[in-house]
């Protein structure tokens, strides 16, 4: 009876510790993938942060700064109109900055696919993630929105005086005092919107890469190296958005979502 209660206990023993293996090299090989999701993941929102930057720096910089630069001056040639009735309104002169952009594309399926589906993340990540997604689809509605502006004017530009060029691109008061704010609105709307895609997939980023690490201190030594993305380059422009007007998105609870 003794030797087969011995028997049983070592059957039992052995059994539970084989399961514990399993276990621990079917975790193991979860963890693993995870983590090849999570580089993939960050290497996708790399994608969306080059898009964005390259975007800022190739156009929406200039078209904002020159804006800017010709609406200051036009502003001052108006002050001095008032000031001077000898002068006529119209002394200002200027060229209508009316390039067209393309949308750009992104690769939000996949991102969402891994992130949503592959993985096991915090609120803030979900949080970032539908951010940065709904601000690009809003950054590219605008874009589209302004050239059919541009459309619409160039159509009817032999019906539209000087007076009403100013008003219409400066968004200054008309002849009959109304002001209509569209295309300023659209200028400083591109420039904000594309800023905020370059911060929410910077700040994205930075918590996958985080997350990756945890799993990576989870499965040990021999876990691959979890990617981090490089904005080296981009560092040296002055052209990033200051990360302290987002903090509100580091207040979001960083511990897995239930």
């Amino acid at each position: 009876m003794i030797a087969l209660l011995t028997a049983f206990s070592g059957a039992f023993a052995g059994a539970c510790g084989a399961y514990w293996i399993v276990n621990r090299v079917e975790g193991g090989k979860q963890t693993l993938t995870e983590i090849r999701n999570v580089n993939a993941a960050i290497m996708l929102v790399a994608s969306v942060f080059e898009t964005h930057f390259v975007q800022k720096k190739q156009h929406f910089h200039e078209l904002k700064t020159s804006y800017d630069q010709i609406k200051k001056a036009a502003l001052e040639a108006r002050s001095q109109a008032a000031a001077d009735e000898r002068l006529p309104g119209h002394l200002f002169t200027f060229s209508m900055d009316f390039r067209s952009f393309n949308p750009v594309p992104a690769p939000f399926e996949h991102i969402n696919a891994l992130i949503f589906s592959q993985m096991s993340v915090s609120a803030r990540v979900i949080t970032l993630t539908t951010t940065l997604e709904r601000t690009h689809n809003a950054l590219n509605t605008l874009v589209e929105q302004r050239n059919a502006f541009i459309d619409d004017f160039k159509k009817n530009r032999d019906n539209i005086n000087h007076d009403e060029r100013s008003a219409l691109y400066f968004g200054f008061p008309n002849v009959a005092g109304h002001t209509d704010e569209t295309y300023r609105d659209m200028i400083d709307g591109i420039y904000g919107l594309c800023d905020d895609c370059i911060a929410f997939s910077m700040l994205l980023a930075d918590e996958l890469t985080a997350y990756g690490k945890q799993l990576a201190d989870r499965y040990g030594r021999k876990a691959p190296v979890i990617w981090k993305m490089d904005i080296s380059e981009a560092q040296g422009t002055g052209l990033l958005p200051d990360l302290t007007q987002y903090a509100d998105y580091l207040s979001i609870p960083a511990e897995k979502a239930q």
